[in-house]
């Protein structure tokens, strides 16, 4: 589910700072910075305004001003409330940081990935030392055949393990 319409309109005003805006008797025009900003149609916008002004967060007072050719038409002011900014703010808050935690989760994925690599790469030189450490002994047919049946378990539980884990993902992680 998207973000509610209402939620878009607060958003714009807030990252605009508009304080006021003229519009029409009750419609907003196409080129109005909360239309585009918000890529919604004009009826949705308004319908989102009118829902902010009912709860507070917007103020749309009535006003007159001149136009170009110095014709009085009507039209409103739209300003955010102190609730209204205090709303918008907490949420523009609260999406950066969102934003910083997927950031940071994806960078400490990438990390984890790297260390359980190395880890593979650390267990199966191991294996490989201690295997040319076995050869070398007398009894080495016995002893090497218990030690790489031990170290093939431990290599096979550490490495589901990190599968597990989501360590070999590479796919899912984002910088």
């Amino acid at each position: 589910m998207g973000e509610p319409d209402w939620s878009k309109v607060l958003s714009a005003i807030y990252q605009s700072e508009m304080v006021s805006e003229h519009m029409g008797e009750k419609k907003i025009s196409e080129d109005h910075p909360i239309v585009t900003d918000t890529d919604l149609t004009i009826e949705e916008a308004e319908k989102a305004i009118d829902y902010l002004d009912s709860i507070g967060l917007v103020d749309t007072l009535p006003m007159k001003f001149e136009n170009a050719h110095g014709a009085t038409l009507e039209g409103r002011t739209l300003s955010l409330t102190k609730e209204g900014f205090r709303v918008a703010h907490e949420r523009a808050m609260k999406k950066r940081q969102r934003e910083h935690e997927r950031i940071q989760t994806g960078r400490q994925n990438t990390v984890n990935s790297a260390v359980a690599s190395l880890t593979l790469v650390l267990a199966v030189s191991s294996v490989t030392q201690t295997t040319v450490a076995v050869v070398s002994t007398e009894n080495h047919m016995r002893l090497l055949s218990m030690l790489l049946g031990s170290v093939t378990i431990l290599l096979f539980i550490v490495v589901f393990q990190m599968y597990r884990a989501g360590l070999f993902e590479y796919d899912k992680i984002s910088l």
